[in-house]
């Protein structure tokens, strides 16, 4: 587009701003990363013990971190990569819905299938 024809100034700003929305679900990403990463290595604290569940999670676990952090990265590849606006937005919605299933996976489907419909023990009691 022309500089003085007007809508490079608007177009420039829908795309960073998409830059900058697809680089905020990364760093989501990443920390939901970090989050499940040390919710894992915190299984056992203090004393060692680790429950059926706790060893039935960790595997399960660490693959969504693992997935999380492979996101980070693909979305702070995606903002820095020089591609159309119309990709950049589908990739935005395709990282957003992908991360919203991952962290869906570390706080509700792990827990449910592996307490609720499996029974495993968690440690309960007094």
């Amino acid at each position: 587009m022309l500089v003085g024809s007007g809508q490079a100034a608007p177009a420039a700003a829908g795309l960073r701003a998409l830059r900058v929305a697809v680089v905020a679900c990364a760093l989501v990403s990443l920390a939901l990363s970090v989050w499940v990463f040390l919710d894992v290595n915190g299984f056992g604290f203090p004393d060692g013990h680790l429950t059926a569940y706790q060893r039935a999670a960790a595997w399960p676990l660490r693959c969504v971190a693992a997935l999380h952090l492979v996101l980070a990265c693909g979305g702070l590849f995606l903002s820095r990569t020089s591609v159309e606006k119309r990709r950049l937005r589908i990739g935005l919605a395709v990282l957003t819905v992908a991360v919203a299933v991952t962290a869906a996976a570390h706080l509700w489907a792990v827990p449910w299938v592996l307490i609720d419909h499996l029974g495993l023990e968690n440690g309960w009691g007094g």
